[in-house]
């Protein structure tokens, strides 16, 4: 059941495939309404969608691209909207690879200007795609957000959400009709807060249910894109060795007779 990535751009996607995209949101949405998804849609400039071996879309995510000139220094900024996979696809990884893909390729044709990630989230997981990925992000945790990436974040929001972005709390909330995640997904339990990359997420952004989204920033670097393809590349034997592990683990305790197991 692997699904396959494609990006192409907004405007060539027919009617049937928008109201797909649109009964994903619904599927996993709140608050979504037709003629706002359609809006919404066409202020960005490409998709990443996810189809299965039968050719179903079962996700997708969308793609803005920004080109700024600060203080004579030209950055470019490249925006992920929502972004849903069927909860029966979690885990895999083919959206994230091709979106990842797209990011570094800016970069490269761009490799003497800043290239960054900008999203939005009213989600732990996708801030998780951030934080677990990319060395230099923010906010995060660890420290404060520098100055340099504040400015670039006040930049881009502001342009791209005015008024609904608000550069103190770095909350991004919409209109009555604001999108929130169904009850049910991806909630945050008491054992999720022992890590404190999602501890640190429901702690900036306490109103998330309710569809307040955080901004965040992410800085593409070549060196990024040598370790997440490290990452990737030895992912398999990680996996491997944590079975082989508790494989051992319970033959070992079958052996000597614990009952515990």
């Amino acid at each position: 059941m692997a699904l396959k990535s494609e990006i192409i751009g907004v405007n060539k996607l027919n009617q049937i495939e928008k109201l797909r995209l649109f009964e994903l949101m619904q599927d996993h949405y709140d608050g979504v309404a037709l003629k706002k998804f359609e809006a919404d849609l066409s202020i960005k400039d490409k998709v990443i969608v996810v189809k299965d071996q039968q050719k179903v879309i079962r996700g997708f995510s969308t793609i803005v691209i920004r080109y700024f000139m600060t203080d004579g220094k030209r950055w470019i900024g490249v925006f992920s909207g929502d972004t849903i996979v069927e909860k029966k696809y979690w885990g895999q990884s083919s959206l994230q690879i091709m979106f990842t893909k797209f990011v570094f390729i800016q970069k490269i044709k761009n490799i003497n200007q800043p290239v960054y990630w900008f999203l939005i989230s009213k989600g732990y997981k996708t801030y998780l795609l951030l934080a677990n990925n990319f060395l230099n992000h923010y906010p995060r945790y660890e420290k404060e957000t520098s100055v340099l990436h504040q400015t670039r974040m006040d930049i881009f929001y502001s342009e791209l959400f005015g008024t609904c972005y608000n550069s103190k709390t770095g909350h991004v909330r919409f209109d009555n009709l604001s999108t929130r995640l169904k009850s049910g997904v991806a909630p945050i339990t008491a054992h999720d807060r022992k890590y404190p990359r999602i501890a640190f997420f429901e702690k900036l952004n306490p109103d998330w249910e309710n569809g307040t989204e955080l901004a965040c920033v992410g800085e593409v670097t070549i060196l990024n894109a040598i370790l997440y393809c490290f990452k990737k590349a030895t992912q398999p034997i990680y996996k491997n060795l944590q079975r082989f592990h508790s494989y051992a683990t319970i033959k070992n305790k079958t052996a000597s007779g614990d009952q515990s197991i």
